[in-house]
């Protein structure tokens, strides 16, 4: 490796990291620039309008966690009054409630978030880290079939405004692989905001287009313009914990996925030690009895979620781990700058106890999990993340399982079939329950055919010391690039 690995969601999301390491950028710049990129190429997770978490670690210094996640207005309004419009997504086998419109947006995180990591990380101008994505904003981004599955379900939510129909829909029909899919307004958008900052987005020129719409009857929203002014980054320590003579590294309370990755992995190694005819069958076994055991926290399950991951490692040792989520946005886009806002208060999974339960002035809870894994003598040795809502977690915890076994490499621990139980249902992917031993706990099971995104798509990256191995998970059509 001379500059560097990525792995992540989008092909031009790898290639903004790509280019930054090749021209002297460390880890960070790398995240920052995927990040801005992520925003073109993979609209319907990432967005400027959105937030997220993020790992990031140098050799020298402990791992910190970046919470740039939505959060909740300071005051909740008369809800009756505001603009949240019901959005059926209709999955072919079921259909999904989520809402969407104005009073659905969450104070944003994503351009707080990027400017902490650039602030203490960075060793790029900010002008540099931007130009792939402005560049992206200019030529436009080829529909893959990502994209084209994406934007079929989310029509409801894409379409309650104008400017969502014109970029994404011709016709009322989505664009579809090998279109390209274009997004111009972004590229003045980013090119201004690297040169003013933050307080631009959060006090100035764009707060105040947004609350121009937001104040209307017709378009009312909830966010005022002490929500943007007061909205923070919340730096802390990671959770950490043992597993297998490693420290894993994971965001802390009030994020809910580190905390139930721990708690899966604790209990898959305290089931008492079983061998069966094979790896896989002596891991289901295990795997599941751990998730009979296991009390998840009160969080709906969701069966999609619009979320990606980016994972970068540079020569120097140093790890940026980044997961980031619009949730399924909520129609509405910024005038004039195509950015997307996200609808934090409209995902059912965020508010368990019903609608409009949310309490004001929080960070809202998440799934969402980045994580680094170092050893003994605390070198990194996994770097980890991936999308799926409340699944999360259980992908996550399969993972860094299977690369336990001294027999697998990367890809086989990410190809491996996935189990997951939701619903009161033990889902698994191919034939990967085959013995007996495991039906009792679970009277209901699904089998599915192939590896599906419904089981997450973690993108890792993962060191030792004879070689760096890097993989991108292709149920959600991953890309990886070592160089």
């Amino acid at each position: 490796m001379k500059y560097g690995s990525i792995a992540c969601g989008h092909i031009e999301t790898a290639r903004a990291a790509q280019i930054i390491l090749e021209n002297g950028g460390n880890a960070f710049d790398a995240g920052i620039a995927s990040l801005f990129a992520s925003f073109l190429a993979e609209p319907c997770m990432s967005s400027a309008g959105g937030g997220g978490f993020a790992l990031l670690s140098t050799p020298n210094s402990e791992v910190e966690c970046l919470d740039f996640f939505c959060q909740t207005p300071l005051h909740k309004p008369d809800m009756s009054q505001t603009h949240y419009v019901a959005a059926d997504i209709d999955y072919g086998e079921s259909v999904e409630r989520f809402y969407a419109g104005t009073a659905s947006v969450g104070v944003p995180g994503s351009v707080a978030g990027i400017f902490s990591i650039y602030e203490k990380y960075a060793s790029m101008p900010m002008h540099e880290l931007v130009q792939p994505a402005i560049e992206l904003a200019k030529k436009g981004v080829l529909v893959n079939a990502y994209q084209e599955f994406e934007l079929r379900l989310l029509y409801p939510i894409f379409s309650l405004f104008d400017r969502g129909l014109e970029l994404f829909y011709k016709n009322k029909k989505e664009l579809v692989e090998g279109q390209m899919m274009h997004m111009p307004h972004q590229a003045d958008f980013l090119d201004v905001l690297s040169r003013e900052g933050s307080r631009w987005f959060y006090e100035g020129d764009i707060v105040n287009l947004i609350l121009k719409d937001f104040e209307q009857e017709i378009t009312r929203g909830v966010l005022t313009r002490d929500d943007f002014k007061q909205y923070k980054v919340i730096q802390s320590k990671p959770l950490s914990f043992q597993f297998n003579n490693q420290t894993i590294y994971a965001p802390p309370a009030p994020n809910l996925g580190g905390p139930l990755t721990k708690q899966l992995l604790e209990l898959y190694a305290s089931i008492e030690p079983k061998q069966l005819k094979s790896y896989q069958d002596t891991f289901s076994l295990h795997w599941t009895s751990a998730l009979a055991k296991l009390q998840e926290p009160e969080f709906h399950n969701s069966k999609r979620g619009c979320t990606s991951h980016i994972s970068v490692y540079d020569k120097a040792g140093n790890a940026c781990t980044i997961t980031i989520s619009n949730g399924e946005g909520s129609g509405y886009i910024i005038p004039g700058t195509d950015v997307i806002l996200n609808n934090m208060l409209g995902e059912p999974t965020l508010q368990p106890d019903g609608l409009h339960t949310w309490t004001p002035n929080v960070r809202l809870g998440s799934m969402m999990t980045p994580l680094i894994i170092k050893n003994s003598d605390q070198k990194t040795v996994l770097v980890t993340g991936t999308g799926g809502a409340a699944r999360i977690p259980y992908a996550l915890g399969q993972l860094i399982a299977h690369t336990q076994n001294p027999e697998f490499s990367l890809e086989d621990a990410t190809l491996h079939p996935r189990i997951h139980f939701q619903d009161d249902i033990l889902h698994y992917e191919l034939d990967l329950i085959n013995n007996q031993n495991c039906h009792p706990l679970f009277e209901q099971q699904q089998q599915w055919q192939e590896r599906a995104m419904y089981f997450g798509g973690t993108n890792s990256i993962k060191i030792d010391d004879k070689q760096i191995e890097t993989f991108a998970d292709p149920r959600r059509l991953g890309v990886s690039i070592s160089i």
